[in-house]
């Protein structure tokens, strides 16, 4: 809380903070220990108490992972969409000699460890069959449209952050 206030009164404006699932399965495999559900949201309703509005935080959350079911990802977009946070997707690239890497290897094949593209933020998701390029384009268009929704909706923000604050 403490932090919040002090970033906003010394003009901190450029908020991005990293969650990449809100499902509890996929932070343990990720071994995210720092972050969870709870934990954002109680950053979340600190910023907001500080004097931040829906819109001026932005957060990290990952597409593609291995095994992530396209409805793993829109419960992440709902999630960060009901506290008034702008989602921004980052799509999964494994990097060789991590547990994430072992687990895309077990998915697309020996292929990963000697073809560059496969680490390839663009081309991994396409190998792995959990998730086809139309859900993929799909998971980015209803991400873009909570986003508009948040900047541009008719929600009066002082409501909104008193409604995610109190709640």
């Amino acid at each position: 809380e403490e932090l919040a206030e002090l970033m906003y009164e010394s003009s901190f404006r450029t908020i991005r903070l990293s969650l990449e699932s809100v499902n509890p399965e996929i932070q343990k495999l990720q071994g995210n220990n720092k972050v969870n559900n709870a934990l954002f949201t109680r950053a979340i309703k600190n910023l907001y108490a500080a004097g931040y509005n829906p819109g001026d935080i932005e957060c990290y959350l990952i597409l593609g992972l291995p095994n992530q079911t396209p409805s793993d990802v829109r419960d992440s977009l709902a999630f960060v969409a009901d506290l008034g946070v702008i989602a921004r997707l980052a799509v999964f690239s494994p990097i060789p000699g991590t547990a994430e890497a072992e687990s895309a290897r077990k998915i697309i094949g020996d292929d990963f460890l000697h073809e560059p593209l496969l680490q390839n933020h663009s081309v991994f998701p396409l190998k792995d069959s959990s998730m086809s390029d139309e859900e993929l384009q799909k998971i980015k268009l209803e991400c873009k449209k909570n986003n508009e929704s948040i900047n541009h909706g008719n929600t009066e923000f002082t409501e909104y952050t008193e409604r995610i604050i109190y709640k």
